[in-house]
Parts: C-alpha cells; sequence; structure tokens
C-alpha cells in the first residue's frame, strides 16, 4: 500500500518534516503543496536516504506533501505545520 511506501514525521510538523522511503523507492520527486495548490517546495531524490525538510520558511497551516515518481504520484499526505 501507498503508507508503506513512505514515512512522513513528525506530524504535525514545527521546523522540519523527515520524509523515509520504502528501500523499495528511489528516483522520486517531493511537492509540498498549500491547500489551494500551489507548489511550496519541490525536492528531488535519487537515492533511498530520508530527506528532512526545512519548514521554518513556511507559515503554519495545512499542506499537502505529494510523491511522485516519472509523473505518476506514489503517495499524497496531509501535513500540518504549527
Amino acid at each position: 500500500s501507498f503508507e508503506e511506501l513512505f514515512t512522513i514525521y513528525p506530524n504535525p510538523a514545527k521546523d522540519y518534516v523527515t520524509i523515509t522511503p520504502n528501500p523499495a523507492v528511489k528516483n522520486y520527486t517531493l511537492y509540498l503543496n498549500d491547500c489551494l495548490g500551489r507548489e511550496i517546495l519541490k525536492s528531488e531524490s535519487r537515492s533511498f536516504d530520508s530527506q528532512n525538510i526545512d519548514l521554518n520558511a513556511i507559515q503554519p497551516g495545512l499542506y499537502f506533501v505529494n510523491i511522485l515518481r516519472n509523473g505518476v504520484k506514489l503517495h499524497t499526505e496531509k501535513l500540518l505545520k504549527y
């Protein structure tokens, strides 16, 4: 299932969020979008490594983490920034 492909924590988050992919997943692009669909952040990964995403520059609110590979959405998760 998609929940097993990526772990996103902590959630809710204040300063940063960590994205940890399942070892079967690499070469993906992460998008952070606001509730209106605007792209706030884009990060590409070519490895299995966890990514720490700095949230200090964005306003508190509800966001969506969208993870795509080759244009296909693998995972979407709500993220609450406080």
